[in-house]
């Protein structure tokens, strides 16, 4: 687990090559008196490649957790899988 502390150097580890994630837990510290940013982190399907907009369809394989937009993306995902194509 990382602790990230800047919107910025999260989305440069998002883009690694050399990094793939798992899990985003936002943890905002708010100072009394100031109001806290509104924080949106975006996913794309592993099947199509889309921005997912609504909450994600989830599937673990292994140790692995994928998300889709979609049932379909999903459903032709787990046909990939299954046969070893994934």
């Amino acid at each position: 687990m990382a602790n990230i502390e800047s919107i910025s150097e999260l989305k440069s580890i998002e883009e690694s090559d050399n990094v793939e994630l798992l899990e985003i837990s936002p943890i905002i510290e708010v100072i009394e008196g100031e109001k806290a940013l509104p924080i949106k982190v975006k996913f794309k399907c592993d099947y199509c490649g889309k921005d997912i907009i609504e909450d994600p369809h989830v599937f673990y394989l292994g140790s692995k957790v994928y998300f889709f937009c979609c049932k379909t993306c999903l459903r032709e995902f787990k046909k990939l899988a299954k046969r070893g194509n994934v």
